[in-house]
Order: C-alpha cells, then structure tokens, then sequence
C-alpha cells in the first residue's frame, strides 16, 4: 500500500508510514501509545486485501510464486507493530499498554482465526502442497509448513466449535495479559500493591545483621536512609547474609507473594487459564493439552511417557542427593536449634525455605568457597560485556561494535551492529541489562525481527536481550550466575541471529521444537566459564587481580546441587498440571498437593509458584517446562563433542543447528552435528547426563533399590526413597 493510498492521520503514524531510518529501525522516539490501534487495524485490513489477491488466483493457476509465497508476505505489517507493542509490554510497562494489547489481542485473534479457516485460501495452498511441481528443500519446507498449519488449525474444526476457538483464544489474551499485569504490579514497591518489605534506618543493625552495605545499597532510600526491600529477585541475594531469621521469612514471604495476595491475586486467573486451555486442546481431539503439545513431530523428546519417565528418574535422583546437601546444611543450622527438615515439625526448629541460602553460604565458605560479595567483585556488567564480545567473536564469529546511531527508549539501552570480515551489517542486537520498575523481571532474548524479505527489500535480524541486574550503576558488580545468565540469552541471540539461510521470516525464526530451544543458550553458558577466557574478564574491581585458582575451580566445579530438583520439581508441576483436564478449584491447594510429593523443604504459607508460574500460565511453556532439562542432556552431549574436537565441535554445532532455522527438525540438526563430525550419533540419556554431573552414586542407589530406571513405571504418586 503506498503513502499516497494513505490518510493524512495514517501518513502522520510513525507505525503505519515509518520515518526512514537505519535499517528500518523503528522510530523509538516518534511512538506512542495512541498509535498503535489504528496502526493494527490498517495492518489486518492490508493483510486482508493481501489474502483476497491470493484467493483471486485460480486453482488451475496455483503455484509456490502466487499462493505459497504471496501467503508467506501476507501480513508482515503486523508482525512488525506487534513486535513493537511486545516490546513496550515487556520493556516499558504501563497500565494503558497493557490495556492496549489486550483489547488488539482480540483483533489478532479473530483475525488469525478468519485467515485459519477461510475454505478458499486453504484450498489453493493444498492445490500446490499435493502437487508434483519441482521444489527445492526450502520450497518445500514452507509450502509444508504453510498446509500443516490449516490442517491442525481451527479450519479441520466444524463451525461452532470454530466460534468457541475464537472464544478461548479472546479469553485466553485477556487473561494471561492480567495475570502478567498482577505480578509486575506486585513486584513495583511504589505501586499501591506492590509488595515490600520496609526496615527503617534505625532497625538496619538488628533486623539485617550480616548483611553488607553493597547488598544494601539498591534497596535504601536515599533521602530517608530506609531500606525498601521489593518482591525483586535480587532480594533473595540477602537472604545469603542475613543473620535475623523473622528478616529473611519476611523477604522471602514477600517475594513469593508475588501473584498470590491480595486483590492482585492470581489463583482464579491461574485456574481459568488453565481451564480455557484444555477446553482448546480438547476441541482439537486431544485428552489433555500435555497430548496436544509433547508429540514426535512437535518435541524432540517425542512422547509425554518418555518425558515423565526422565523426569521421575531425575526426581528420584536429585531427591537422594539434596537430601545429602541437606543434612550438611543441618549441621551449620543445629547451633540456631534448627534440626530438621521434617515438613510435620514446628517452624522453630524446622529448616525453612528463607533458611536454605543463608546456611548453603555458610557451608560453602568452610568448604573453601568463596563468599558471594566477595565473588561480585571479581564481575564488573561492562568489563563482563567486553568478555562476552570476544567469546562470541571467538566461538561463533560474531563481531559485535556499539553503535550511537539509534535514540532508543531508554538510556540504558546499549545498541549493536553485528558486522560481517567486509564491514558490513547484517544483524543488529539492543541489550537492555537493568531493572526498571516498569520492566518485566525475568531474563529473555526476542526475535524483534526475523531476517527475511520484506516488501522486496531483505531486512537484518533484530535481536533484543534483555536481564534485570539491580545494581547500582556506580558499582556494576553481579554474580557468576548472572554472568552464565548474559551468556544464556546471548545464545539464544546467536541462535536468532545466524538464521538467515532464506527468504522467509518464517524458517528464519527460532520457533523449532520447544525442548530443543534451550540448547544454544545453555551450551553458550559452557564459554562463561572457561579457564582462560574466564580471566580474561573476571578482574578484581578494585585490583584488578585474576580469581585465585583454588576459588575458580569452587566456582565452577561440577558437583550435586539443589538446582536439579528445583527444575524437577517446576516440570513436574506443569506436566501434572497439564495433564490434568478437569477445571481446578484452587489453583493454591493443586500446587501444595503437587510440590508435596516433589519438595523436601515444605513452604507452608500460602504462596505457590504457580500463581506467578509466567512461563507456564501465560508463556509459551505450557507442558514445556521439562525442556531446561532436556536441553541439559543435549548440553553434556555438545561438551562431550566440545572436549574431543574443539572449535570444530561448535563451528560444526554453528552449521547445522544454530544457522538452520526452521529448514529442519531439532532432532535432525543435532544429528547432523555427530554426522558433521564424523561421529556415530548417539541418544540422548539422562544417566549419562546424571553420572557426568557427579550424580553417580545416587544412580547405582537408585538402581539397587528399583525404584526408577527403565522398567519402572512412573507415577505422579511417588514414595520417596
């Protein structure tokens, strides 16, 4: 559609006429709120037109050109504002964005269900997915790719139960909109829900004992000299230090209020969510929406027994060993007469959950490990960045230099370019590293823009990354963890990035098997810590001095950890969840039930993960949750390749998965990399996964006692060993 067709208030739209800029970088500076209503609904018009011109084409006329690739640019307008709006609904929260999504979600909606059954469009691209005429891979990946989705969608549906798919899915973006909503507003002290834990000045020295001024510094007021502790992640750093017990259950119990209390809480949404869900599946013919999403076309893992039979072998694993790590916790706690972990025991002398970190330091620090303020000194966020340049550059020829060319939302926000051995752009990254108390919490990486045609003009990758460091930006000193966490999303950047082997923003996307998205980020996190390139910018803030070898290797060694059941204990929760296809009453008493059988430190109070659960009630993970672990065991294999053929490994890993896109399946692409390397492909196992992660011993007790392994069956109903 050209500027002339355009009204002048559409032309003056900086959404729907765009200012030129740099690589067609939105105008960050010219849009607000107010544009972006008539924005989408000039988008779904145009794409309607589009469709109308396909649907022109007669059947005897049908080809790829006219039908499969006209259908692939249909509508790329509102991929381009939608990720827009995204980004200030995750980024730039307000009330009033969060209203607007809501109520163009239900435009989306309608539109996606119309194109989704519309008899003549379908017709024409079955006409070309059944006929004969020559394709190549690519050719035939998206004509495939474009028949499935109208043979799954809501047009295999008859019409009334195509008129209840819209139904949920308008219900659905509302819902998991407000749930989101509650949960930033919880986490937002200065909102008039928001969740906080207030010490005065005077109170410091008693109710936060122990705990460093640094740890501190960005939660006190600087007028008032109070510390004002959010419902913020980086409040359980505290917990490490804190000496006062009623201290370290208040911010605890704060933090996991979150969604749980008061007029913000989730449990009725979480519930209807939930519901609308399985009510979706079930049109579709599916028991359950685990039926619906773990199959072998749509899940490396296959099959939802496989992936809960991995799962109740990690259970039973990580049960054995935490208790273990326990009972060395005990040790520490018995002098503040804490003796037990009995869930029956009185709180007093009961090991509690705002209890575990702060004995965990303890237990550390007298094993030789290094004290967690200690450890921040030596990882500075921009000499950390600087590290993670080269890394790239190193391991996956990413060549990554800041750019000023861009007036972005907000000044913590670093742009950019990545840049070909010619000098030229191909791919543009912005990293927004900060909390901000209109941003989401959370760590993620978002494909703003696939690479691909665009209006006959082929347009680099936008890749977003985003953290949320609290620090105080005269001191920029996180965590290791946090390190691997910049690594992680970088990973799932590279993956976003080095797609562009077609035309297509489609097959250049990311969306490939959900349990095989976490590989590129996970195996990133491996490059954090090598020896070598961890010196390089793991530098003593104020000497500048390497990490003594002895604490390096504390840090970084691989040895049981309370980590394996937490996942486990998540995965488990989404699955039964899931798997459960009746409405749940009390989303609160589901989820005690269910942690009941994986938990070995009981939280009593009322707060449940999922009600603030965002990845499984109103993500994308929804009987997905399982796939951090998964990818850990297609992790260990890359390290096993890694550790016997070198850069090869990850420039073979870099070929066949990372640039690949959508082109093949997940399970494909990782066997191409054993093919690459002229390795015999081998399957994936949790034991192997287990025993390299010095697990073995719980293995071969588990064994001898029978209780999980191939030939047991598993049961939600689990009697610990």
């Amino acid at each position: 559609m050209s500027v002339s067709a355009l009204t002048a208030e559409q032309a003056a739209n900086p959404l729907i006429n765009p200012p030129k800029t740099k690589f067609n970088m939105p105008a960050w500076d010219k849009i607000k709120p107010e544009h972006f209503e008539p924005a989408i609904e000039w988008a779904i018009e145009k794409a309607y037109a589009q469709i109308e011109e396909i649907k022109a084409v007669s059947l005897g006329d049908a080809n790829y050109e006219n039908i499969i690739e006209a259908y692939e640019f249909t509508g790329q307008d509102i991929g381009r504002i939608v990720s827009v709006l995204s980004y200030y609904t995750n980024n730039a929260i307000t009330d009033e964005l969060v209203d607007i999504e809501v109520e163009q979600g239900a435009k989306l909606s309608e539109f996606s269900a119309k194109v989704g059954t519309d008899v003549d469009l379908y017709e024409r691209i079955k006409k070309v997915a059944k006929s004969d005429a020559p394709m190549n891979d690519v050719q035939r990946r998206l004509t495939d790719k474009a028949f499935k989705g109208f043979e799954e969608g809501p047009l295999s549906l008859g019409a009334e139960d195509q008129k209840k798919y819209l139904e949920l899915q308008n219900e659905l973006s509302r819902k998991t909109a407000q749930f989101g909503k509650n949960i930033k507003n919880h986490m937002d002290p200065s909102h008039k829900y928001g969740l906080k834990v207030v010490v005065p000045k005077a109170e410091i020295a008693t109710r936060l004992a122990g705990v460093s001024a640094d740890a501190l510094k960005p939660f006190t007021d600087e007028a008032t000299g109070d510390v004002i502790i959010g419902a913020l992640p980086e409040s359980m750093d505290i917990l490490e230090q804190c000496q006062n017990r009623e201290t370290r259950k208040a911010i605890h119990t704060n933090w996991t209020g979150r969604g749980n209390i008061g007029a913000l809480n989730n449990d009725a949404l979480a519930s209807d969510i939930h519901h609308l869900k399985q009510q979706q599946a079930q049109l579709f013919g599916y028991d359950t929406v685990v039926d619906a999403t773990i199959r072998p076309d749509k899940r490396a893992a296959g099959t939802p027994d496989n992936v809960l039979n991995i799962l109740h072998r990690i259970r039973d694993v990580a049960f054995r060993a935490s208790k273990d790590i326990y009972d060395k916790i005990l040790v520490e706690a018995a002098a503040d007469g804490i003796t037990t972990y009995d869930a029956d025991a009185d709180d007093a002398a009961r090991l509690c959950p705002w209890d575990l970190a702060y004995y965990a330091n303890i237990v550390n620090k007298k094993a030789g490990g290094i004290d967690p303020e200690e450890e921040k000194k030596y990882f500075d966020v921009p000499v950390v960045m600087e590290g993670l340049k080269r890394s790239m550059k190193r391991r996956f020829g990413l060549v990554l230099e800041e750019t000023k060319d861009f007036k972005m939302p907000h000044e913590d926000m670093q742009v950019f370019y990545s840049k070909k051995p010619s000098g030229e752009v191909d791919g543009i990254f912005i990293v927004d590293l900060y909390q901000r108390t209109t941003k989401r919490g959370g760590a993620w990486m978002d494909q703003m823009r696939p690479a691909g045609m665009v209006d006959g003009e082929w347009q680099v990758p936008i890749t977003l990354v985003n953290c949320n460091y609290g620090v105080d930006k005269k001191s920029q000193l996180i965590s290791f963890d946090s390190v691997e966490t910049l690594y992680h999303e970088f990973g799932h950047g590279a993956h976003g990035h080095f797609s562009q082997k077609t035309p297509y923003q489609s097959l250049n996307s990311i969306n490939i098997s959900w349990d095989a998205v976490e590989l590129p980020s996970q195996f990133n996190e491996v490059f954090a810590g090598l020896r070598r390139h961890f010196n390089s910018y793991a530098r003593h803030a104020e000497t500048n001095a390497k990490m003594p070898k002895k604490l390096y290797d504390k840090l970084t060694e691989t040895k049981p950890s309370l980590q394996l059941l937490r996942q486990n204990e998540f995965g488990m929760l989404d699955l039964e969840l899931y798997s459960n296809p009746n409405k749940i009453s009390s989303m609160t008493a589901f989820n005690k039930a269910a942690f009941d059988r994986t938990q070995l430190i009981a939280n009593k109070t009322d707060n449940v993960m999922v009600n603030q659960f965002s990845h499984i009630i109103s993500g994308g993970y929804s009987s997905g949750y399982y796939s951090y672990v998964y990818a850990d065991f297609m992790v260990s294999a890359m390290e096993d390749l890694f550790e016997k053929h070198g850069q090869k490994a990850v420039n073979a890993f870099k070929r066949e998965f990372v640039s690949i896109g959508c082109l093949k399946t997940a399970s494909e692409a990782f066997d191409n990399i054993y093919r690459a390397l002229g390795e015999p492909v081998q399957p994936l196992s949790p034991d192997g996964y287990l025993r390299k992660n010095g697990y073995g011993k719980y293995l071969d007790a588990a064994d001898a006692e029978g209780t999980s392994g191939p030939n047991v069956p598993f049961s939600f109903d689990f009697k610990r060993p």
